[in-house]
């Protein structure tokens, strides 16, 4: 049988995953670009070369 707080603490947990989720998520749209690596910055320079 789990305990109640042991229940708590997963529901918390589980809250701030998704808290930090979004907000990462957030950044990724807000600084499209920052988070790539360079050879996914080249892949998308070339990408916009060619189009």
């Amino acid at each position: 049988m789990v305990s109640q707080s042991r229940k708590k603490n997963s529901a918390y947990r589980n809250v701030i995953r998704k808290a930090i989720k979004l907000a990462l998520d957030n950044l990724k749209a807000k600084y499209m670009g920052l988070f790539l690596s360079p050879h996914a910055l080249k892949v998308n320079i070339y990408n916009l070369l060619i189009s």
